[in-house]
């Protein structure tokens, strides 16, 4: 400790010394102060703030003259708490939450958030006493326990674990995130076919977001590498989502000026279902940073999952002033043109986007989608091949060059193009049911009967597409595939 203006300063030197900092705040919570002189007490030195923005020293400031002269110290000290950790200043903020304990013993958050500040530095140990007390004061909240549960598998306290898992889907019976804690689990303990129901729930539950990678782990070990890469196709579409949506430090987002992390948030923000907090989070980010073309791309999608499609293409049209070489802004806003009606829109827009970025596989698989549709299928041939030479280990572009080819009688043409898009993605559905159809239509049994039972194992194909190529073969071959 030192003093400065006759204030004792609480300065522990790095996170690793969290818990000696907390041994000094229980000393001087034992010292007989008042609730005042101890949150003075507890107030860490503030830390370099040069390069940050002049807002956030004044709230810094504001929140201690409100520690020495306000109404409400405790509340200063939590203002403090918030500041510090939503801008990264996690010793500061640590210490702040160590405070709030001793003041407050029996509110749940300050121990849950000190957990995670320890357990993001990899201090998994020192955090787990803070989350079995965090449950303890909040035995409903799901993100409690299921933090609870990953830190006690990582240290291999696998009973324990399952046990935090277990009272979460107590709460929620379909918790992803728990029914995976559980999954792990049972892989642990070699029982791949529980671990494989627990992941196939959790993924259906969640759009295949959460589990998808352990259930393609689960399907390779136990044999069946075709599901797996045809999962790990699902997954790579869909996107991953790793961690529990956590309200109580997603609420500390509002107080950041870091627009990276402002951009994760609203991420997670929106992935968890609030779509306006999530908008509202990026739009404070651009405030803070109008020339980063990432933020209003991603203000764009928003706008277009919420159907504003007006205000995404604002978003769209301001991401490619700000940074041409952004190629998904270009893409994106083409799309935006085309689906509302406005082709001339939308071919000025590629050709915009493809003078500043004449190497993006994308925009020009997009021209060629368009050329399609105009039938100038030389012209879109020719923007597919380019595509495929600048990202030539994608199937779709091959599967989209063999349709082309098609179209125009080259069929030997474009079977070898599906074939080749089978051999980068080996369940490739549009691929699998192409390729199947073509095979009955020719009389070709034995080629017809393994497309078919490739396809059955591909979930992207609905049970209808599966019936009728069902259908067609019984009617060709006179039998079931």
């Amino acid at each position: 400790m030192e003093t400065e203006g006759g204030v004792m300063k609480v300065r522990v030197a790095g996170l690793l010394n969290l818990l000696v900092g907390y041994l000094i705040v229980l000393v001087l919570a034992g010292c007989g102060f008042s609730e005042r002189e101890f949150v003075l007490n507890t107030i860490p030195q503030r830390p370099d703030l040069s390069g940050w923005p002049d807002r956030l020293h004044q709230r810094i400031e504001n929140a201690e003259l409100q520690a020495l002269s306000g109404k409400s110290p405790v509340d200063s000290l939590v203002d403090l708490s918030r500041l510090y950790h939503a801008n990264g200043f996690y010793e500061e903020a640590g210490l702040c939450y160590q405070g709030l304990m001793a003041l407050e013993p029996n509110n749940p958050k300050w121990p849950h958030l000190l957990a995670e500040l320890l357990s993001s530095y990899g201090q998994l140990d020192e955090s787990l006493p803070f989350r079995q007390k965090a449950m303890e004061l909040a035995p409903d909240y799901l993100p409690a326990l299921v933090r609870l549960g990953d830190g006690l598998f990582k240290k291999n306290h696998f009973e324990d674990a399952e046990l935090a898992y277990a009272s979460a889907l107590n709460i929620d019976a379909n918790n992803a995130y728990a029914l995976v804690g559980l999954a792990r689990v049972d892989m642990v303990r070699g029982d791949l076919a529980m671990a494989q129901q627990k992941l196939e729930l959790a993924a259906a539950k969640s759009d295949f977001r959460i589990g998808a990678d352990l259930l393609a782990t689960v399907f390779q070990n136990r044999g069946n590498e075709q599901k797996a890469s045809a999962l790990r196709g699902i997954r790579k579409s869909s996107g991953s989502f790793s961690d529990i949506p956590d309200p109580w430090l997603l609420d500390l987002i509002s107080e950041s000026f870091d627009t990276y992390q402002l951009a994760l948030a609203a991420g997670m923000t929106d992935r968890g279902g609030d779509t306006i907090a999530g908008i509202r989070l990026l739009k404070r980010a651009i405030q803070m940073a109008p020339r980063d073309g990432a933020l209003h791309f991603q203000l764009g999608l928003m706008y277009l999952s919420t159907g504003e499609q007006l205000l995404a293409r604002n978003s769209f049209s301001d991401c490619t002033a700000v940074e041409p070489a952004f190629s998904d802004g270009w893409f994106q806003l083409a799309k935006l043109l085309e689906s509302t009606g406005d082709p001339e829109g939308q071919t000025r827009t590629l050709a915009e986007g493809l003078f500043h970025n004449p190497d993006s596989p994308g925009l020009h698989l997009a021209n060629g989608d368009r050329l399609k549709k105009l039938r100038d299928y030389g012209g879109a041939i020719k923007e597919i091949e380019l595509a495929i030479s600048l990202r030539p280990e994608e199937a779709d572009p091959y599967v989209e060059l063999a349709s082309l080819y098609m179209l125009q009688s080259e069929v030997e043409r474009g079977v070898a193009l599906l074939q080749r898009a089978l051999e980068l993605e080996s369940l490739h559905p549009l691929a699998l049911s192409t390729l199947t159809f073509y095979s009955i239509s020719e009389g070709l049994e034995g080629d017809a009967r393994s497309y078919f039972q490739k396809a059955r194992q591909q979930p992207r194909l609905s049970e209808k597409e599966i019936l009728n190529l069902e259908i067609e073969f019984e009617k060709k071959f006179g039998s079931k595939p």
